[in-house]
């Protein structure tokens, strides 16, 4: 079969004929990328769920041989620190340290307090990171989470009046948080992060709160706008940054160890 020519022109494309070729390239690679971002996000979940379910598991461990769960930080020096903080009693139980790949979500891109910021005397700043523990700080439901405060005192005084939460007094572990994606907070109002310890009011989002739209919206980047959250019981369970603080029964029975909303508490937006 013979190839028709036109006289005096070569076999190359046109302009025209690539200009085309690059726009159908460009829309191929607008319809592909959106599904590969969504693919590659997947996985970083699949993976911050694994990290939690451990972390889970690890507290489960720490539970059954102590009868009592962490404290979120406690005067039991850890190194050069004169405090000790909930990753740190875990510790035995994960081989894994707040700088290890355990204690990192693959899709939170925030600060993480350092090793050598851990590493000094005194109590650190922070500690900033990907994972939290339901550990309220006095106000309203953190009066009834894993690791207590009494009432609301300056940080000194505390750690010298904390209150151990038992196993026993659980009542619906399938029921109550434990560990999972922090809360995202403007640390005086200079940068967001990731704190340690879960609560249920850093989820609100107040309008006055300093970078309030830049914690909402890195709140949605991650997961999808979800925690990933491991309960007493050990399971694994996603709930959106907008529902974990609602004042509703459901979602404030969760934080709370007698699995008792606590509607009598102030709720503020």
């Amino acid at each position: 079969m013979k190839t028709s020519r036109v006289p005096g022109r070569d076999t190359g494309f046109t302009l025209m004929e690539l200009l085309v070729v690059i726009a159908i390239i460009g829309i191929l690679a607008s319809l592909l990328l959106p599904a590969l971002t969504r693919s590659k996000e997947a996985a970083r979940n699949v993976k911050c769920k694994s990290n939690v379910r451990q972390l889970g598991l690890a507290l489960q461990l720490y539970v059954s041989d102590r009868g009592n769960y962490p404290l979120p930080d406690d005067r039991i020096p850890q190194g050069k620190r004169d405090y000790s903080f909930w990753f740190d009693a875990l510790a035995p139980y994960t081989g894994n340290s707040w700088n290890d790949p355990l204690y990192k979500c693959p899709s939170y891109k925030l600060r993480t307090t350092s090793r050598a910021e851990l590493d000094v005397a005194g109590y650190p700043t922070g500690p900033f990171g990907s994972y939290g523990y339901n550990a309220g700080n006095g106000a309203a439901l953190g009066r009834w989470s894993l690791g207590r405060h009494r009432g609301d005192m300056l940080q000194s005084q505390l750690l010298e009046s904390a209150i151990i939460t038992r196993d026993s007094q659980v009542t619906a572990p399938s029921e109550m948080i434990a560990v999972g994606d922090s809360n995202l907070v403007p640390w005086l109002g200079q940068f967001v992060a990731g704190d340690h310890e879960l609560d249920y009011q850093l989820g609100m989002f107040p309008d006055s709160l300093p970078l309030r739209s830049q914690c909402l919206k890195l709140l949605n980047q991650r997961h999808r706008g979800n925690h990933n959250l491991t309960f007493c019981d050990g399971h694994v369970e996603p709930i959106h940054q907008s529902r974990l603080s609602e004042n509703n029964e459901a979602i404030r029975r969760r934080w709370c160890f007698d699995n008792d909303p606590h509607l009598d508490q102030n709720y503020r937006r």
